[in-house]
């Protein structure tokens, strides 16, 4: 059972939770046990584009120790070329320099890669306008809570490895990806991502996020 404290951030249908956690509960391996690790696929044509970000399959708990030149060149959009791990890894390290190239690029690329259904549940103005589209401007204020703020400009982050459920009839495949932030206070915060990848034109075979939920206290992952 969740508590109703659960603070739920789309647009990158970001999902911060803070609903109780028993000592005896699973962790975020088993709620995607079917998942196997995975990294990127068709990594020799990745390398050929020179993109110094990109990475190949990680053992548990890899630290970023990018700077930020290395933050100038993440990718802004989608692109089917992108793994999950690959996606993971520039939303976060966009987060730690969210003002390079400007200010809240990391805000900015978080929203561009979330996926519809994820936008459409912040539910745009509340209708006051008659529109349930969530703008940039809306979700960067919106993101600006303690919880997901906490890894704006962050000290760095370690990931743990990639577990991918396969795709059904109804829904793409899914990725799951634990992030472990040091805040600015130095506080580390586990975060776990689950991206889906799409089954439609015109961003068919591409990850976006389905959510982002902050683990401490969480109870369980429901997919």
């Amino acid at each position: 059972m969740r508590a109703a404290l659960g603070v739920l951030f789309s647009a990158s249908c970001l999902t911060l939770s803070t609903a109780l956690l028993p000592p005896t509960a699973p962790g975020p391996r088993l709620l995607a046990s079917k998942g196997a690790a995975f990294c990127a696929a068709a990594a020799t044509s990745r390398r050929s584009l020179g993109a110094a970000w990109m990475c190949e399959k990680q053992p548990v708990a890899v630290k970023d120790e990018a700077d930020e030149f290395a933050a100038l060149s993440l990718p802004m959009e989608p692109s089917v070329d992108l793994s999950p791990d690959d996606v993971i890894l520039a939303l976060n390290r966009g987060l730690r320099f969210n003002d390079l190239p400007n200010k809240d690029s990391g805000l900015e690329r978080c929203y561009n890669f979330a996926n519809t259904m994820c936008r459409a549940a912040i539910g745009g103005d509340g209708g006051k306008t008659g529109s349930h589209v969530v703008s940039l401007e809306q979700f960067i204020k919106y993101a600006n809570n303690p919880t997901f703020g906490s890894m704006f400009n962050n000290k760095g982050f370690e990931r743990e490895e990639v577990n991918v459920i396969e795709g059904t009839p109804t829904r793409g495949a899914l990725a799951t990806q634990v992030v472990r932030v040091t805040t600015v206070k130095g506080e580390v915060r586990p975060f776990l991502w689950t991206l889906q990848q799409e089954r439609l034109p015109p961003q068919q075979g591409m990850w976006l996020v389905k959510q982002c939920l902050y683990m401490k206290n969480a109870y369980s992952e429901t997919i």
